[in-house]
């Protein structure tokens, strides 16, 4: 894992932590998530995962405070996604440079 992984990853640990924290009240799988990406030490898939499932219930919500809290966590969690996303893409171009220097 390169440092700019780990940092995206204690990042989106972070935030779910904080949004399910603030979500307790407000929704009843809040409380289970958060002590299970707490007590252990999840993978960057299972944390992927958790944001799924936090993607998928929220769009089920009835309640439109419940709604409006998970739609700004998700956002949040999406513009972390994204980010991760590109800074794989240009170590892949990277790696695909120094490769071709290597061959020709």
């Amino acid at each position: 894992m390169t440092e700019a992984e780990k940092q995206d990853y204690i990042l989106k640990r972070d935030v779910i932590l904080e949004t399910l924290e603030k979500l307790f009240d407000y929704w009843e799988m809040a409380r289970p998530l958060y002590k299970l990406v707490n007590s252990i030490d999840v993978t960057a898939e299972i944390i992927d995962e958790i944001i799924n499932i936090i993607d998928i219930s929220y769009k089920k919500l009835y309640d439109d405070e419940q709604k409006e809290k998970l739609e700004l966590a998700m956002s949040n969690l999406k513009l972390i996604k994204t980010r991760e996303i590109k800074e794989k893409t240009n170590e892949n171009e990277e790696v695909n440079v120094m490769v071709n220097d290597l061959l020709f």
